[in-house]
């Protein structure tokens, strides 16, 4: 069943990017399609409850698998996705980034994607733009491509 594949999918990205690997089970999507974070247990955990990292992170997981399941590999934009997350999140979400199989596009400020976490994505980028305002009165922006 597809959601069987979703929850599988998305629990295995969640077990990757997760800062505490060993506290969580999965994530089980309930009968009104929000989500639930299995515990060691296997108690069902409310993501309400989560802190703001850990909730990202579970988002990211279920975009992730959702973005797996679908059977099309589809691109996965990301604007600014480690505001929330700390040193530890960051560097597993940042990880896991390659094994998607589908382009993936991070929108990111230099303090967000500091270079100690983009040196582990490196050999996986195909190329980096920076954005770049006109100034305070002009309403555009300029793309440049970064050597």
């Amino acid at each position: 069943e597809r959601k069987q594949t979703i929850e599988d999918k998305t629990s295995k990205i969640h077990r990757q990017v997760t800062n505490k690997p060993e506290e969580y089970q999965g994530i089980k999507i309930q009968p009104d399609y929000t989500l639930g974070v299995k515990n060691a247990v296997g108690k069902i955990i409310d993501p309400e409850t989560l802190s703001a990292g850990e909730k990202e992170a579970l988002a990211f997981a279920f975009i992730t698998g959702l973005n797996l399941a679908s059977g099309t590999t589809a691109p996965l934009i990301m604007d600014t996705p480690f505001g929330h997350l700390d040193t530890k999140h960051q560097k597993n979400l940042i990880k896991s980034l390659p094994e998607i199989p589908s382009q993936v596009i991070v929108l990111a400020t230099d303090r967000d994607f500091p270079s100690h976490l983009l040196g582990i994505v490196q050999p996986h980028i195909a190329g980096t733009l920076n954005i770049r305002r006109l100034g305070a009165t002009k309403d555009a922006s300029v793309v440049e491509e970064k050597e």
